[in-house]
């Protein structure tokens, strides 16, 4: 191990929050990655050193601050529809509910096409739909998005790991009140972010059977930049979930499990949801 990975272990190693836990946790995925020449180039693997360390260094800039606590229940639904080995359709559907699942927090549908460069990459280009309720108009605000990706995975052992690089570009519709207390939309704010995805499964029982039972352990960080108008904090947010789930088929997936998702608004306190989530995953090739 060189000496910026020496560094950033003891940097980890101090910190006893979340914080902590998750570098440590991004430390382990730079070790099995970089430093068994998955990657082999030396300057990526000092860029995604120093991510780790901006990373836990905002997670613990977000934790000295206030924190509310919420609770929420999320139900997702995840699809990749192949048509040719190289070309395919991503879609999901995702409601996110308030603590007692009776009105709907953000729903979300999101849409792109993909293209197969290697059976385990992807690259994709998309539309997403997003409706947030803001409490203090007490309406639903629109939200548009064009997103790029690139997604990658391998086994590493008994692992099946998987990365995802995303670019977003927002535009939010922006309401003021009018002279009679009513809200009116007032223009459209935009801004971009870019989203880290790391993806764990570990297989519970042989991947033989028709359904497999898995643990799943998955991480997201989201960065903005350029945003002004949506957000001037540059760490946006941190989503951990941990689930139990069963592989139906080798195409369908259905889990069930605990998310931590802590968020760094734009103005107020910063706040840490803990979700149940609940998720339905396919890929199914219809080009066989």
């Amino acid at each position: 191990m060189d000496g910026h990975a020496v560094k950033a272990t003891a940097y980890c190693n101090q910190e006893t929050t979340i914080s902590g836990y998750l570098c440590r946790f991004g430390i382990e995925v730079i070790r099995a990655l970089l430093f068994k020449n998955i990657f082999p180039l030396n300057m990526y693997k000092i860029s995604v050193l120093w991510l780790v360390f901006f990373w836990a260094s905002s997670l613990k800039s977000v934790q000295a601050q206030q924190t509310t606590q919420q609770r929420s229940s999320w139900f997702t639904y995840f699809a990749q529809y192949k048509f040719t080995p190289q070309w395919g359709i991503h879609f999901d559907a995702q409601f996110r509910m308030d603590e007692n699942v009776q009105r709907s927090n953000q729903s979300l549908l999101r849409v792109g096409l993909q293209y197969y460069p290697k059976k385990n990459m992807s690259v994709t280009l998309g539309f997403a739909s997003i409706e947030t309720f803001n409490k203090g108009f007490d309406l639903y605000v629109p939200e548009k998005r064009i997103w790029e990706q690139f997604l990658v995975n391998h086994p590493i052992g008994q692992f099946n790991m998987t990365h995802r690089f995303r670019l977003e570009q927002r535009f939010i519709d922006r309401y003021v009140r009018d002279n009679n207390n009513i809200p009116v939309e007032d223009g459209r704010n935009m801004g971009h972010r870019f989203r880290y995805f790391n993806r764990t499964l570990w297989n519970l029982t042989p991947k033989e059977k028709k359904s497999v039972l898995y643990a799943a352990l998955q991480e997201e960080m989201f960065f903005n930049f350029a945003a002004d108008a949506i957000n001037k904090n540059t760490f946006d947010q941190n989503r951990l979930l941990l689930a139990l789930g069963v592989w139906h088929d080798h195409h369908t997936r259905l889990e069930l499990g605990y998310m931590n998702l802590l968020s760094n608004p734009a103005s107020g306190a910063n706040v840490s949801n803990h979700i149940v989530h609940f998720s339905v995953l396919q890929v199914l090739d219809f080009g066989k």
